[in-house]
């Protein structure tokens, strides 16, 4: 079963963390993301995940999952195994920015691995991921001189 340690212990991918600007219409959200809408009476956002087929593994996967996150809260959305580790890809939800009258969510975005291989069994690994990533190391995850190296020979370290 899952624990929140190897999500909370994982490593970012180094040169990868960013924000994403969703527009808050927007219909095509990465797996297994199928919507996310803005609710503005709480500043939260809903997410419905539902399963597909895993782009790590191929696999099809059937369920269905809601919830709310609020302003600073993260939550794993993408999950891979591999013999180095395990790959997850993280949101944290920041807040609505209007650019260009267009309304966009913030998501803070990183890609981290766990330091042990850890199942990527959904919903679980999202239930079992919320806010385990401090609203404080989102903006310390865009300087990743803050953070260890990755072990050498993982496929999701980057030299940007």
């Amino acid at each position: 079963m899952y624990t929140e340690v190897p999500i909370r212990n994982a490593i970012p991918a180094e040169g990868y963390a960013h924000v994403d600007y969703v527009p808050v219409i927007q219909l095509i959200h990465p797996f297994p993301i199928d919507s996310i809408v803005h609710n503005p009476k709480d500043d939260t956002i809903t997410v419905t995940f539902r399963g597909g087929v895993n782009p790590y593994t191929s696999q099809k996967l059937d369920f269905e999952l809601v919830e709310t996150y609020s302003v600073n809260e993260s939550f794993v959305f993408g999950c891979g195994e591999f013999e180095w580790g395990t790959h997850l890809s993280l949101y944290g939800y920041q807040d609505v920015t209007v650019m260009d009258d267009i309304a966009y969510l913030s998501l803070w975005h990183d890609d981290r691995t766990t330091q042990e291989h850890m199942p990527c069994t959904y919903p679980d690994v999202i239930i079992h991921s919320r806010g385990v990533v401090p609203a404080k190391l989102f903006h310390a995850a865009l300087d990743r001189s803050f953070f260890p190296k990755l072990p050498q020979n993982n496929p999701m370290q980057t030299d940007h």
